[in-house]
């Protein structure tokens, strides 16, 4: 593939300098001249470009992905840290809840029920 482009280079430079000497593009024959030399292309000139557009297509797909993944992993990352941040709250006030009503749960402590609350079994 590094061949080809070049090969296409060397066509390129090569195309220019014969259409330097060519008078401004707007100007009568000078205009004329530059057209004819232009739509000389080979069959060969003409896959060399086509080769050459598809590599760009593909260098600019493989560009593409790049920071699409980038920018998912980047994502990925700020999810992990928020999860990171809430796991590590959730713990503190589960210990906290623990902490709290320790003495509720072993049984020690009986809450009475509030004045809202029916009394049920009486």
């Amino acid at each position: 593939m590094t061949g080809l482009l070049l090969y296409y280079s060397r066509m390129e430079r090569t195309n220019r300098s014969a259409l330097s000497g060519l008078d401004d593009p707007t100007s009568g024959q000078g205009a004329g001249n530059r057209r004819c030399i232009v739509s000389m292309l080979t069959g060969r000139d003409v896959l060399v470009q086509r080769e050459y557009y598809r590599e760009q297509v593909r260098i600019a797909e493989r560009a593409r992905l790049a920071r699409r993944s980038k920018v998912q992993g980047d994502l990925v990352l700020r999810l992990h840290s928020l999860l990171n941040w809430l796991g590590t709250h959730l713990v503190a006030w589960g210990t906290r809840l623990e902490e709290q009503y320790e003495a509720v749960v072993s049984g020690e402590i009986v809450i009475p029920p509030s004045p809202t609350q029916p009394v049920v079994g009486q």
